[in-house]
């Protein structure tokens, strides 16, 4: 495959022009007329990848396809900013490859992006790849905490959009700014996955994130990501939508806390909402959820066989997720965590880029547009056997149980029939035989973002009935647990007097 353009190639850059040098190995693109700023600021913004190869097109893509073949002569691109008026001329540098240095020398570093190229011959082998400065003390840089990057060979690619008000405000008052800001949160990024540790992930998240492109665009001119080839792409609109993204004025402790961002892109990577393991009635308004299942006529949402969680919403909540995390609305460094379902998911497409492939329209849509009938969210057990058991733990025998599931097409849409999927018994010991193929009659939608799932058993013995929810999530964990054919688990149910 043919070696991409360089991503500001030909491109509309504001205040810039460039020249290319090359020095033996290492190449140097340079860029002139930068805003000016009080004084000489040195920066290493992120380190990219050249060839930037784009990701498969499609979802069977065996996992080295999109990469590099073992041994291709690639290129590492250190993008050095300067943000001051004038040249800093002979700056030092180094890359190192791990532990030892690959090459060092000095370069002049004109206002504006400089890049500066390391040959290295491709391998799948994780390494550590890092670039420094090394500013002499008559230069005056500004800022020394912004003269290193390291990133992982191996780690997927993220393409940042980002519109120039954002991007200036960062700046202001010797700000960090938009690139340093990024990459700390991708270092926080990094360390979250390597301490997901989990029984099923005990080397936690396997992926790691590089930052590979940034894309400064006028305000106004929307998140077009067409020029990226990258595994991820988040836009920075100068225009808030939601103020928890970076916008101009945003406090500080949140400035500095973009974990949200992490939670969008992992959505890229086929990452579903844990929050979304909730059941809601009557939300109109947003999903038009609805439990149509009844007794004698009456819809039991809301009512005391399926009690209201909130009854100051305007929407009946009758079941709510005990599972948070990055997934489940913790978007904040201090609360966040990593689930060990969310590290499966992930794991199960460790190493591999994240595809992008097209609708029998010709759209493109990513991993996370996708519903896969073989993917993470519909792995449960051959043979799950729940016992049944009152609050205490006493089993319930010989119940007749009804299985209902959620047929609604849309993401956070519930929507149970009246009449249930299947009917099936509870023997004396209360234990009621689950069957692999429970979700197969589930609508399948190609281009809908995975389904969170909620199954509510209706439990009715001849004296008493009532109703309990089992989340696929806790099926999934009985699954990746080892549970593949044959998996054990208590359901407690509250029974009323019929």
């Amino acid at each position: 495959m043919r070696p991409r353009p360089h991503p500001f190639a030909g491109a509309s850059r504001p205040s810039r022009r460039r020249r290319t040098v090359c020095v033996g190995t290492l190449g140097l693109t340079l860029a002139v007329a930068a805003p000016a700023f009080a004084q000489a600021r040195l920066e290493v913004g992120w380190i990219s990848l050249d060839p930037q190869l784009p990701p498969p097109n499609r979802l069977d893509a065996p996992p080295g396809e999109g990469w590099p073949f073992e041994g291709d002569r690639v290129h590492w691109v250190a993008h050095v900013l300067n943000r001051d008026a004038e040249t800093v001329a002979e700056v030092p540098y180094a890359w190192a490859i791990d532990d030892g240095t690959a090459v060092s020398g000095a370069v002049d570093l004109p206002p504006g992006e400089t890049t500066v190229w390391l040959t290295w011959s491709w391998s799948f082998e994780r390494h550590v790849v890092s670039f420094r400065l090394d500013p002499p003390a008559e230069t005056g840089d500004a800022r020394q905490d912004d003269d290193a990057l390291s990133v992982f060979s191996d780690a997927l690619s993220l393409g940042l959009n980002v519109e120039q008000d954002v991007y200036d405000w960062l700046l202001e008052h010797d700000g960090e700014g938009f690139e340093r800001l990024m990459q700390n949160e991708i270092d926080y990024w990094n360390a979250l996955f390597a301490e997901s540790v989990h029984p099923t992930a005990p080397e936690g998240v396997l992926d790691r994130i590089r930052l590979d492109v940034v894309h400064v665009q006028p305000d106004g001119t929307g998140g077009s990501h067409d020029e990226f080839s990258t595994d991820l792409r988040w836009f920075f609109p100068a225009r808030r939508s939601d103020s928890r993204f970076l916008h101009r004025g945003m406090d500080p402790q949140y400035r500095n806390d973009q974990t949200i961002v992490l939670h969008e892109l992992l959505h890229g990577r086929g990452i579903t909402d844990l929050y979304a393991y909730a059941v809601y009635h009557g939300d109109t308004a947003y999903t038009n959820s609805h439990v149509g299942i009844a007794e004698d006529g009456r819809l039991v949402a809301g009512t005391a066989l399926m009690p209201n969680l909130s009854p100051r919403s305007s929407r009946v909540t009758v079941y709510q997720t005990p599972a948070f995390g990055l997934m489940g609305s913790r978007y904040r460094k201090r609360a966040t965590n990593i689930t060990e379902h969310t590290a499966f998911g992930l794991n199960l497409l460790a190493g591999r880029r994240t595809p992008q492939w097209f609708d029998q329209w010709g759209n493109r849509i990513s991993l996370g547009n996708a519903v896969q009938p073989d993917g993470y969210l519909s792995l449960i057990p051959e043979r799950t056997e729940l016992r049944l058991v009152a609050p205490g733990g006493a089993p319930i025998p010989n119940a007749r149980v009804e299985v209902f599931l959620d047929v609604g097409l849309h993401t956070y849409q519930d929507v149970y029939p009246e009449t249930p999927a299947r009917v099936l018994g509870a023997d004396a010991s209360g234990v009621v035989a689950l069957p692999g193929d429970l979700l197969d009659e589930l609508p399948f939608k190609r281009d809908a973002p995975p389904k969170s799932m909620v199954v509510i058993l209706g439990v009715r013995t001849t004296a008493a009935r009532g109703y309990a929810f089992l989340p696929v999530y806790d099926l999934n964990l009985l699954y990746i647990r080892g549970g593949r054919e044959r998996a054990e688990m208590d359901l407690e149910v509250e029974l009323l007097p019929r």
